[in-house]
């Protein structure tokens, strides 16, 4: 009996040893899936950083294009009226042209008054058709 109860002891401890085992490999799968998780969660969120600094780059470049546009209008709007001004009429067509690139400047890109002046100025001249 006494063999017996020794080799259940020995199976006894073998097993526990083997659920032990088995608990710590659970234990650390996990603790290495949750550092792996971590890791990828930082990666991307590494990733969308740099993603969003490029999309502030574009945007910054964008804003700056259209304040080249803006100068470029004005400056297209400025010429034009004083062409029309120094004539002392305007053709039709280059008025709506010029209403055209007004529209823009003033609703779109936010003119300052000296344009509208000019415009205005403009407006009160002889128009001939250009026939």
């Amino acid at each position: 009996m006494e063999i017996i109860s020794k080799i259940s002891l020995i199976l006894g401890l073998g097993l526990t040893i083997i659920n032990v085992i088995n608990w710590l490999v659970k234990y650390f799968n996990g603790v290495y899936n949750l550092k792996k998780e971590k890791q990828e969660l930082i990666d991307k969120v590494n990733k969308h950083e740099k993603e969003f600094i490029e999309m502030k780059n574009i945007t910054n470049k964008l804003d700056d294009l259209v304040e080249i546009n803006k100068i470029i209008i004005r400056y297209l709007i400025v010429s034009a009226c004083m062409n029309a001004i120094e004539k002392g009429y305007i053709e039709e067509y280059e008025l709506q042209s010029l209403e055209d690139l007004y529209t823009v400047y003033s609703e779109i890109l936010r003119s300052n008054s000296y344009v509208t002046g000019l415009v205005k100025r403009v407006r009160h001249l002889e128009v001939r058709n250009g026939d």
